[in-house]
Formats: structure tokens, C-alpha cells, sequence
């Protein structure tokens, strides 16, 4: 599973795909990406993302914000489905899946203001 997004990426793909003992899966946003990125669409502190996945389109959600959060879970499920994962199922373990503890964790909401720890620099901090 290869992005398809970053050129050293692209070069990659371009050295391995014709290897017999290899599947290479690229994603991304690129319009040559297997799994393209369409769209996503932040919903406060989740975002909505579109892809097409053998010619049909899929939407899920990832209960993490932010595009490189987006490509990340995007990744995940071509693995996943590289992997014969049912596409159910990789959808539930991404929209459930909530990042690692103080990076854009939500502590709560106050007068309709949300309050967000994201200072994980240190695991001792």
C-alpha cells in the first residue's frame, strides 16, 4: 500500500509494481491512485471521506479531524481490503477508531466552545 500522492512514493510504485511476488495498492488523491481520495469533508471533529474503491464510490467516517488523519484510515482500508476484510467492517473500525490520547483529544464542551487537548509532545508530559 503505496501513496500515490508524494513523488519518492511515486517512484516506489515505479520500481515494485511489476514484481510477480508483490500486490502494489496505491491511494491517494492522484486520478492514477487504485483508491482515489474524492473528498474530505470536516465535521467538527470527525471527517467525512469519499473514495473509489473497484469503480463504486464509499463513504465513511473517521472520528479523527483533519486530511492526513483522512489519508491515513484510507491507507488502513486498502490494507484491509487488500487483506479480504469486509468493507463493513473496515468502515466500523475507522469511524470507531479516536487517535492517540492529548492529539486533538475533545475533553468537553462548555458554553458551546470545545475544548481540545493536543499537546502529546512527550509521553511523560
Amino acid at each position: 500500500v503505496i501513496s500515490a500522492d508524494h513523488e519518492g512514493a511515486r517512484e516506489l510504485t515505479r520500481r515494485v509494481r511489476d514484481r510477480a511476488e508483490l500486490t502494489v495498492l496505491t491511494y491517494g488523491s492522484a486520478e492514477d491512485a487504485d483508491v482515489r481520495v474524492h473528498k474530505v469533508t470536516p465535521r467538527g471533529l470527525t471527517s467525512e471521506v469519499t473514495v473509489s474503491l473497484h469503480g463504486k464510490l464509499l463513504t465513511f467516517t473517521v472520528s479523527v479531524p483533519g486530511s492526513h488523519y483522512a489519508h491515513n484510515a484510507v491507507a488502513a482500508l486498502v490494507a484491509g481490503v487488500s487483506l479480504g476484510v469486509p468493507l463493513h467492517n473496515l468502515a466500523s473500525a475507522l469511524r470507531s477508531y479516536t487517535g492517540v490520547k492529548r492529539r486533538l483529544q475533545l475533553k468537553g464542551e462548555a458554553a458551546g466552545v470545545q475544548v481540545v487537548d493536543s499537546y502529546a509532545h512527550h509521553p511523560t508530559e
